[in-house]
């Protein structure tokens, strides 16, 4: 009876620890006004949240615009997917990559690099439950310092870290380049791995996505942009994209911000690529036509609806705002509008099937 008495003491003990853990809203947090209408198909949204003066991290909100569970940055939310064991991996550009569970204790972690060897924008789960991230890969060239981009692997269980690509081997920053290009080169800011287990990975600077094979060894092609290998017509061109995803093969849909195209507003974009050339079978621009200087995001949702986030406030860089997300059909009927008040961007906007806080 006594060794039955310790156990439930002891189990007691455990659940107000557990409970403990788990950190009231932030202040700062309940500050960022989020509404919603309809209906979201998820059971959750993942917010990427950054205000200047404010909270800073990952906010998960219901279809009611209702924040279930949060983890706070200590600078940018730059990236999030989710491990077997339902855990998140977030990267944080302040601390690094960090996989999270859901009592927001850190249970890994790969501390962040010095300025040149960055990581930053994007990380991806591979089906071998590693992750694979974005960092700076910065060599000299014509005499200065340039940040090219590396693709890496980290394993969270056994902590090891392999460099598996680099853009020096493959491009030239000579030729692969824009008005944009100053002291980084491509920016890179999305990862996505493709049906055929290529990776998909998206330079803003030169307006481009790119393949490279499963082995790593080569570049499959290059999606518009400058010296593409897959030509997109002038009337559908994109500008500045982000989160590229190859959602069935040769089915390409991503955010266009259209940063250097006019009239300005920014759309979800979906292209069949078909031999050396791409057209266009579907885009959605929101009725305010928001326009999104940066950021923001386009997922494809397994009914067949998009999740569409516009991730730019009012005013910064051009932008028109709001900060806003929808759910649209494919025949670009609204299901659910969210909109976010008090944050410079919301990065990126993700759906989540099933969580349990």
């Amino acid at each position: 009876m006594r060794l039955l008495s310790c156990l439930v003491l002891l189990a007691a003990a455990s659940a107000a620890l557990g409970a403990n853990q788990r950190e009231p809203m932030p202040d700062d947090l309940k500050q960022i006004k989020i509404t919603a209408t309809g209906t979201l198909t998820p059971q959750y949204a993942l917010l990427h949240l950054y205000a200047e003066q404010g909270y800073k991290g990952y906010a998960l909100v219901d279809g009611g615009g209702r924040i279930a569970w949060q983890y706070r940055t200590k600078d940018y939310p730059f990236g999030a997917d989710r491990r077997k064991n339902g855990n998140f991996v977030f990267m944080d550009k302040g601390a690094g990559l960090v996989e999270v569970d859901r009592a927001g204790r850190v249970v890994h972690e790969l501390k962040q690099r010095d300025p040149e060897n960055e990581m930053h924008h994007a990380i991806v789960v591979t089906p071998r439950d590693t992750v694979l991230y974005i960092a700076f890969d910065t060599q000299d060239f014509d005499g200065k310092r340039l940040k090219g981009e590396a693709i890496w692997e980290w394993n969270p269980d056994t902590g090891e870290d392999v460099k598996r690509w680099r853009s020096w081997d493959f491009m030239d920053p000579a030729l692969d380049r824009s008005a944009r290009t100053a002291g980084e080169w491509l920016h890179a800011n999305s990862l996505y791995i493709g049906p055929a287990g290529n990776i998909l990975l998206s330079f803003h600077y030169i307006n481009q996505v790119i393949s490279i094979s499963p082995d790593w060894k080569t570049v499959q092609w290059r999606l518009g942009g400058v010296r593409g290998t897959i030509a997109v017509p002038a009337d559908q061109q994109t500008s500045a994209q982000h989160t590229a995803a190859e959602i069935a093969p040769n089915r390409m849909l991503m955010f266009d911000n259209r940063t250097d195209l006019q009239p300005p507003y920014s759309r979800a974009v979906e292209y069949v690529i078909e031999g050396k050339n791409a057209r266009q079978v579907w885009q959605w621009k929101a009725p305010n036509n928001n326009y999104s200087s940066a950021v923001s995001s386009a997922r494809r949702l397994p009914n067949g609806n998009t999740l569409i986030g516009f991730g730019m406030e009012k005013g910064r860089n051009g932008s028109s705002g709001p900060t806003e997300a929808y759910e649209v059909t494919n025949d670009g009927a609204i299901k659910w509008h969210l909109v976010v008040d008090g944050v410079m961007t919301m990065f990126r906007v993700e759906p989540i099937t099933a969580f349990a806080p």
